[in-house]
């Protein structure tokens, strides 16, 4: 099975914005959370 240094190049990069903007709705919903928590909302 041979991987081209592309293919990995491109799995690396969207693995990785992946995780960015999972965190970043991780981050999102808390927020909301802690804002519904404290009757700012």
């Amino acid at each position: 099975m041979v991987i081209r240094r592309e293919s990995i190049g491109m799995f690396l990069f969207f693995s990785s914005r992946l995780g960015c903007l999972t965190s970043l709705a991780i981050s999102v919903i808390v927020t909301l959370i802690l804002l519904a928590v404290f009757h700012v909302i």
